[in-house]
């Protein structure tokens, strides 16, 4: 494989994943975003856990206060709260406890990012957004519905996530009307 294919077969593949989201569960998600006064956490394992936190990061510099579960400055959470979880398959047991952890202690919104809809998190939450995974995850069977992805394990999932997280920032900006330059304020000068 050529770099230009490998290319088109990925940016074909997470145009794939992405068009796979429905927006009216992006929506539902924006709305809980923007309830005044509210707090967000989110966790997830591996390379999932890397979009989550950038667009925790992304969130704070919105002026929504979000943290990642495990940090040190997690202020108390309640039912006005949210916990967002990614997995691909949606059986991430470390995810899944603390999903679990959140519900029962903050009692808040519970909104997760998974492969399979009928999986612990997917029924478990308050809004569950599909996306259609690939083949090779570690913790889910492989499938015909699923895509092959020409990438390892479940690396286009993970791209995808970040390309998703930054649509959903761009729909907060439209949603809240905030000019972009004006949030410069919220990013760190310590770099």
């Amino acid at each position: 494989m050529n770099y230009g294919s490998i290319i088109s077969s990925i940016e074909s593949e997470i145009d794939e994943v992405l068009k796979s989201v429905d927006e009216q569960k992006l929506n539902d998600f924006v709305d809980l975003l923007t309830k005044p006064n509210i707090k967000v956490m989110g966790y997830s394992a591996g390379r999932m856990g890397f979009g989550l936190k950038a667009f925790l990061m992304r969130l704070n510099h919105l002026g929504i206060h979000a943290y990642w579960f495990g940090d040190n400055y997690i202020p108390p959470m309640n039912e006005n709260d949210i916990f967002i979880c990614c997995s691909n398959s949606g059986t991430t047991k470390s995810v899944a406890n603390i999903m679990d952890i959140f519900k029962v202690k903050a009692k808040g919104k519970v909104v997760s990012f998974v492969g399979n809809d009928n999986s612990k998190m997917g029924l478990e939450s308050d809004i569950t957004i599909k996306f259609k995974t690939c083949n090779g995850g570690l913790n889910s069977a492989d499938d015909s519905t699923k895509i092959n992805s020409v990438q390892p394990m479940t690396t286009l999932t993970e791209q995808a996530m970040f390309i998703l997280f930054d649509a959903i920032t761009m729909m907060l900006i439209d949603k809240l009307n905030i000019d972009i330059k004006n949030t410069k304020q919220f990013h760190s000068n310590i770099e």
